[in-house]
């Protein structure tokens, strides 16, 4: 049964950075303005893996509340972050887009409204970093050799991958609701303006003369009918993927269709440097952090334990320009007081060598056990230091 275990969460493992993985070469082959197949095969790849992450979710849920711990589930084994990882995806964008491919039907992404609000659909892709808390999880007791220098690290990761997710997230649903500066505003004003435009010249010369002045206008249909094309029908088809496409609505039926290459381009290198500052920060926190911390709390309370069970061949070498700090001064201290009790008597051998506490022999046996020895050396110090 543990090897079992131990085989879904090294393959789950795999998954995880897999599907983190994705969302860098999903990205890169926007920005890097790759062709339509290959993009369509990575979006399956990645709607795929939300598809596996969904369905161990759902097994989650329903083995906690089967067992009347999903509190402690939700909020104590992070099923909270399982979720917020997993289930926008599904829902809003790998969902629609099998939906879609599975129809044929790529409608034109609605520009109208709320402009740009598709971008922060594109952001949600990021979430999927914040499934490597789990692998932190997982590997920093077995790293740092502490429980409680892994537990710190863990919260620091934790901390630190979340904000570097979620804030971009929170400056682009502020960005589409007009509460922040949009750094790619300058596609929604020339949509507007063309918009405009369209709105105060309606017809077919009003069109042609907004195409001019606007690469990006594709089509222009007023009440249903179609004033200007720059394309057939058969050129869009070649040129032009599904999510290029844009329509922004007017005034009495008109339609604006535009080309949103440039722009979701943008998005993606945007992206990109959102999930590059989460991961860097991630790395930083693991391997900075990480080594420092551990270094100041496994190798002191080690040495200091060693030698409260009398062992003493432990010798404490703290790591350079760190001697000052509080759990090396114990350390330190707990070794000073062990000479000096070897130094009152130098021929008495250690009772206690290596096993703590030591069983007495049975229950006639009123020999002190090594605890009992080691808190009577304590309180005799202590009386000795108040009479001083």
């Amino acid at each position: 049964m543990d090897r079992k275990r131990e085989f879904l969460e090294a393959l789950l493992g795999v998954l995880i950075v897999l599907a983190v993985l994705m969302v860098f070469v999903e990205e890169g082959a926007l920005a890097a303005g790759a062709s339509w197949p290959l993009r369509r095969a990575l979006a399956l790849v990645s709607a795929l893996l939300d598809g596996i992450f969904t369905v161990e979710l759902a097994i989650f849920f329903a083995r906690a509340f089967s067992e009347g711990r999903l509190r402690t589930w939700f909020f104590k084994e992070y099923g909270w972050l399982e979720a917020v990882a997993t289930l926008p995806l599904i829902i809003l964008v790998s969902g629609p887009f099998v939906f879609s491919l599975s129809t044929g039907i790529f409608p034109a992404a609605p520009l109208s409204g709320n402009l740009g609000g598709a971008r922060l659909l594109r952001s949600l892709r990021v979430l999927r970093s914040l499934r490597l808390l789990r692998l932190v999880r997982f590997a920093t007791p077995g790293v740092t050799g502490s429980k409680s220098a892994a537990a710190n690290i863990s919260r620091a990761a934790f901390l630190a991958l979340t904000a570097a997710v979620v804030a971009p997230l929170i400056f682009d649903t502020a960005a589409v609701f007009g509460l922040a500066p949009d750094s790619r505003a300058a596609f929604t004003e020339r949509r507007r303006t063309t918009l405009a435009a369209l709105e105060s010249r309606r017809g077919v010369d009003g069109a042609e003369a907004a195409a001019l002045v606007d690469p990006d206008l594709l089509l222009v249909r007023d009440g249903g009918t179609v004033v200007y094309t720059r394309h057939s029908a058969a050129g869009f088809k070649s040129l032009y993927d599904p999510d290029t496409i844009g329509l922004l609505e007017g005034e009495s039926s008109l339609e604006a269709y535009y080309d949103l290459s440039a722009e979701n381009r943008a998005l993606a290198v945007s992206s990109l440097s959102s999930a590059c500052t989460a991961l860097a920060v991630l790395l930083f926190v693991l391997i900075g952090y990480g080594r420092f911390f551990a270094a100041g709390v496994v190798r002191p309370i080690s040495t200091s334990i060693a030698v409260i069970r009398g062992d003493r061949r432990g010798i404490l070498f703290p790591p350079p320009g760190r001697e000052s700090e509080e759990p090396f001064i114990l350390a330190r201290e707990i070794e000073k007081l062990s000479e000096s009790r070897r130094t009152e008597d130098p021929i008495a051998e250690p009772d206690c060598p290596h096993d703590f506490p030591k069983p007495r022999i049975s229950d006639t046996d009123t020999s002190p056990t090594c605890r009992e020895e080691f808190e009577a050396l304590l309180r005799n110090d202590s009386g000795a230091g108040d009479d001083r």
